[in-house]
């Protein structure tokens, strides 16, 4: 399955302070396009919207005016079910791994697929993941027992059992070394290239970004046609 496309419009998101004392623009009228299978990666400084971006376009915030379009459809006009339902079609990758303590790398990876699959069906597809990001052997592992690496390389096997056809990574190297990181990057860019699965990924390394498609600079809410001075 070819990967999602995503066209951005005029989309602006405000919010209120804690204290409602003033409106905060996160993001102050974003158009863009994105192909499907494109890898793309934002970046721009603390606070310039790459994380509300990221959000708007996995359904996990609701932005204040404008559309979001995926193969087709405003997210931005759907239900909470509705939501629901289109967020079960995106992978997520977080800097923080929210990996489940109590559970071993297996069923980690399973949980998405868990109220919706038959308990083989999710831990074999569960087991195949593992092995695509290099974990066939750790299956049992807890988390508490894994590396940083590795536990990141299981949230992003959890983050593709569904077969998603966007795959959003806030930040995904963020809590790695150099090392690492750049493993789990190539995982990432690999998984996408094998999948046709459509990449963006925010974030602060411009070694990171580099590696991508093509790099969407975020400047106070707004697209800049290169990085600010």
């Amino acid at each position: 399955m070819p990967g999602a496309s995503i066209e951005i419009e005029k989309l602006l998101r405000r919010h209120e302070t804690n204290d409602a004392a003033e409106t905060v623009t996160a993001l102050a009228g974003v158009t863009l396009s994105i192909a499907g299978g494109e890898a793309i990666a934002i970046v721009g400084v603390s606070g310039s919207g790459k994380s509300s971006l990221l959000n708007a376009i996995g359904a996990m915030d609701q932005p204040t005016s404008g559309s979001v379009v995926v193969d087709g459809t405003d997210i931005t006009r759907l239900g909470r079910s509705e939501r629901s339902m289109f967020r079960r079609r995106i992978g997520y990758v977080f800097q923080q791994f929210h990996l489940l303590a109590s559970l071993g790398a297996l069923e980690n990876v399973a949980a998405p697929l868990v109220p919706y699959t038959r308990a083989r069906t999710a831990r074999a597809r569960a087991r195949q993941c593992l092995a695509d990001v290099g974990l066939a052997t750790r299956e049992r592992a807890l988390p508490g027992q894994l590396s940083g690496g590795q536990q990141q390389r299981v949230a992003i096997a959890r983050a593709i059992v569904t077969d998603p056809v966007l795959l959003l990574a806030d930040e995904p190297t963020g809590n790695l070394d150099a090392f690492t990181g750049h493993a789990i990057l190539e995982l990432l860019l690999g998984l996408r290239e094998a999948r046709s699965t459509t990449l963006v990924l925010v974030t602060h390394d411009p070694a990171v970004a580099s590696c991508c498609d093509r790099v969407i600079h975020l400047h106070e809410g707004r697209i800049a046609a290169a990085p600010p001075a």
